[in-house]
């Protein structure tokens, strides 16, 4: 018997990438697909459908949401982005009295989608400035935490640590990192979702310090997961093109296979 319950058990929303700091859990949700038409070289969310006629692509705006843990009132986050945006792969922390959001975004620009690592701040996730781009490099993962810039694509992530200024580049043996994100009661510790040579999606705690791996383990796939304490959220596929939802429960952890490198 499967010990994962539904975040939310009665939503009609596909729900997505959570964050987990144990107080407050945000996520990405959307409801029905948009058609765009976008120029030559876009990149698109890869569930997308595309439409036979000229470039058009059927894809979910996935926007921000958030809610106390276990209440189950999800709530919009505001980031003043236009609605053909996508706004995904969340996570915040708090510092000094207020709190801190990053995420990926893929804003339309000259005809394509230009993803790139977003931020904001204020005393709550309802009173927000409007989000920002670190920069105008592009970013597919990535987060900032209270120790760290990270940003990849690709198979590498860079990690800008913010005290030192020192940046460390990390490479795993994954054949591509669909996303990265750092446990909130440690932040040297990184939970990587990626493919492996089997083509089966695995999702790897990596922590920096000690430089060791491990593999997250649970009835089923723990995709783009988040964990505090002995809790784990994921995104479990249902039936349906970039349909999801937030499940819960326990996981454990094993020893890795996976090649993870510094320099």
């Amino acid at each position: 018997m499967n010990s994962h319950q539904p975040v939310f058990p009665d939503s009609k929303m596909a729900t997505h990438m959570p964050f987990l700091d144990g107080e407050t859990l945000v996520f990405c949700r959307a409801d029905n697909f948009i058609e765009k038409t976008f120029g030559q070289g876009a990149s698109f969310p890869k569930e997308a459908d595309r439409v036979p006629t000229n470039r058009s692509f059927l894809y979910r705006p996935w926007k921000l949401a958030f809610c106390a843990w276990k209440n189950g009132h999800a709530r919009s986050i505001q980031t003043g982005l236009p609605v053909a945006a996508i706004e995904c792969s969340p996570a915040i922390y708090r510092e000094n009295g207020k709190i801190f959001l990053s995420f990926i975004s893929g804003t339309p620009s000259d005809g394509t989608l230009h993803y790139r690592l977003y931020t904001s701040s204020g005393p709550t996730l309802e009173e927000l400035e409007p989000a920002r781009p670190i920069s105008n490099q592009t970013a597919l993962y990535g987060f900032v935490s209270a120790v760290h810039i990270c940003r990849g694509k690709g198979n590498e992530l860079e990690l800008l640590e913010k005290e030192s200024g020192k940046i460390l580049r990390v490479t795993t043996d994954f054949q591509g990192i669909s996303r990265v994100t750092f446990l909130s009661e440690e932040p040297q510790k990184l939970l990587i979702t990626g493919v492996d040579k089997a083509r089966n999606y695995r999702t790897a705690l990596h922590d920096l310090t000690t430089q060791q791996t491990w593999d997250l383990c649970s009835e089923g796939n723990l995709y783009k997961s988040t964990v505090h304490g002995e809790t784990v959220v994921f995104a479990h596929k249902l039936a349906g093109k970039e349909n999801r939802e937030l499940r819960h429960g326990q996981y454990t952890l094993s020893p890795s296979s996976l090649q993870i490198t510094h320099r």
